[in-house]
């Protein structure tokens, strides 16, 4: 998994990785990577226009596309619970908040993330 389609892309397997990938789930992307990816992932204009007006906010809601191979694809909104916001957070606040924590509960993920989710930071 990759935040970026453009992270992968150097690899000479990718292209075939995009090829192959009849279902999958794209976040927020940056407007740069949008041409190959309407390319590499064969997505038709209305298709682009919904991955370009992807959104989140922190905390509360990611939008996400959501394609299945031939049946369709479609526009959600994934809402984590704050423990899941935690563990999947990549926010330059919140992961050295959780790699401290992490160390002071001697890397027990459970009790780190219940401590971060009560607010003992």
């Amino acid at each position: 998994a990759t935040q970026q389609q453009s992270d992968i892309m150097g690899s000479p397997d990718a292209a075939q990785l995009f090829k192959n990938a009849e279902n999958f789930i794209l976040f927020k992307q940056s407007d740069a990577d949008m041409d190959n990816l309407q390319k590499n992932l064969d997505l038709n204009d209305q298709e682009r226009a919904i991955i370009a007006s992807l959104d989140q906010v922190k905390g509360e809601y990611s939008d996400a596309f959501v394609k299945f191979g031939k049946l369709g694809s479609n526009l959600v909104k994934i809402r984590p619970n704050p423990p899941l916001n935690w563990i999947a957070t990549t926010n330059k606040t919140d992961a050295p908040i959780k790699a401290r924590v992490l160390k002071e509960e001697n890397y027990n993920y459970e009790k780190a993330i219940e401590r971060l989710v009560a607010g003992g930071y």
